[in-house]
């Protein structure tokens, strides 16, 4: 999937805010933690359908687009774990200064932990 390799696709924990909230969340709540790193694509594909497979220099993936506050974020998983991304055209340094798009994350964050609570692995 080529817009995983786009410059102004950031890593969401470029963010100054959104690295502090995942390293006070993996301390205060480390089941949640676990649960948004893990493997996800089976819950995943049940909350937002079929993910779209994606090669990476990791390996295959699963990729799902959600858009929300504006930006679309992306929700990749495999057999390693989950990691996330957005689409931010302005570059990683940018990013990781922007306190807006930290709150925003970090709501989108907390969002998702609560919408993966509810469902298990099988």
């Amino acid at each position: 999937m080529e817009l995983l390799d786009k410059r102004e696709t950031v890593d969401i924990s470029a963010n100054t805010l959104v690295a502090l909230w995942m390293k006070e969340k993996a301390k205060q709540d480390p089941i949640a933690f676990c649960r948004l790193a893990g493997e996800n694509e089976k819950r995943f594909e049940r909350l937002y359908g079929k993910g779209d497979s994606a090669k990476t220099k990791e390996g295959r993936v699963l990729v799902w687009i959600l858009p929300d506050f504006g930006v679309a974020f992306f929700l990749i998983s495999s057999k390693m774990g989950s990691r996330y991304k957005i689409n931010y055209p302005g570059g990683e340094k940018a990013f990781a200064a922007d306190r807006k798009m930290g709150s925003a994350i970090t709501a989108f964050l907390e969002k998702l932990i609560a919408e993966l609570a509810g469902y298990g692995q099988r």
